[in-house]
């Protein structure tokens, strides 16, 4: 017993000698040092003191994403071009040196009408345009209300459309719009109508004939039947003031009484 308590005296000394060794050792500790591998695409994580920590601490950490922008828009290859548009379904293509309008289907040709086109002064626009918009019965505002059946408007306020002036077809007679007869139009609006106008396309060129015989003759005409029109308004709105004056005559009393006395009308 006597022995044990020595031994714990001569420990306890000396631990006393070595407390200067013992508070630097608890102020800082030993660091550990480990040998297992970190986990794979992680870079190790470093201890204070600059140790790596172990696998079993980064096991649930992801590795670092790349640049996911670099991945997912490749670069642009100048050789890429945009798609062309698909080519229209209607072409109709008016010569104006030749008078006629050649209309194909889906790459097939299928009519070639006589047309006219405007005559001296009042030149059709030659271009390729698509269609704008149409209508089937339309009257010209700048032209005395002219007719226009079966329009197909390309531009502006010119169309290709019916005429009542089928003798003139075949040279130039209007004032800009391509005219074709009443059938030939209704036919080429039917086409228009069911491919749509976006899938139409009007090519207008060549020169038209000329001459002074043909401008003369060209000025007697008047565009799409005005002047038919003209008289034709003319004459029912004759008709109609005839209407209302025998109406009112009708409404006139033939005697009537005034103050007690009796008066009749003579006409």
């Amino acid at each position: 017993m006597r022995r044990v308590v020595l031994l714990s005296v001569v420990a306890f000394g000396l631990g006393f000698s070595n407390f200067s060794g013992l508070s630097q050792a608890f102020a800082e500790p030993p660091v550990p040092v480990y040998d297992a591998p970190a986990a794979v695409g992680v870079a190790p994580l470093a201890s204070p003191s600059g140790a790596s920590m172990p696998a079993a601490l980064t096991a649930g950490i992801a590795p670092a994403a790349p640049d996911m922008a670099a991945e997912i828009t490749p670069p642009l290859d100048p050789a890429i071009k945009p798609k062309p548009p698909a080519p229209p379904a209607v072409v109709a293509r008016i010569n104006l040196s030749t008078q006629r309008m050649d209309v194909s289907v889906n790459g097939a040709s299928q009519h070639s009408w006589a047309v006219s086109s405007g005559r001296t002064g009042f030149a059709s626009p030659r271009g390729t345009w698509r269609v704008q918009w149409i209508e089937k019965m339309h009257y010209s505002r700048k032209y005395d209300n002219a007719p226009m059946p079966h329009a197909v408007f390309f531009t502006g306020g010119v169309a290709v459309h019916a005429t009542s002036a089928t003798g003139m077809l075949g040279r130039p007679a209007s004032h800009g719009c391509i005219r074709l007869a009443p059938a030939n139009a209704a036919q080429f609006y039917a086409l228009v109508q069911k491919h749509g106008t976006k899938q139409t396309q009007i090519q207008v060129f060549g020169s038209p004939p000329g001459g002074a015989v043909a401008a003369r003759r060209d000025r007697d005409q008047d565009d799409d039947g005005a002047r038919s029109s003209r008289s034709e308004r003319r004459r029912v709105a004759t008709r109609r003031m005839a209407s209302l004056d025998t109406d009112r005559v009708r409404e006139r009393p033939q005697s009537y009484v005034l103050n007690g006395i009796r008066y009749v009308r003579v006409r």
